[in-house]
């Protein structure tokens, strides 16, 4: 049996780059299936959802005004 310190192996980083090409190809992937199977109606419904997302994180992220936001929604 390994000691603790060397049976966990500590990952090398990943650059914000390599970490943008995989989250590119799977928004990518998710694009395609949408086209393929025939439920292209569903791309601006994912669209509004992502964009009120990126919306209600930025909010949130100023502390004066997430109570506002968290009423709201």
């Amino acid at each position: 049996m390994k000691p603790i310190g060397q049976a966990i192996r500590i990952a090398p980083r990943i650059g914000a780059v390599t970490r943008a090409r995989v989250h590119g190809g799977t928004l990518r992937e998710l694009y395609q299936s949408m086209i393929d199977s025939g439920r292209w109606w569903l791309i601006p419904m994912v669209g509004i959802l992502g964009l009120s997302a990126l919306l209600l994180v930025a909010v949130t992220a100023i502390e004066y005004v997430a109570p506002f936001v968290y009423t709201v929604f």
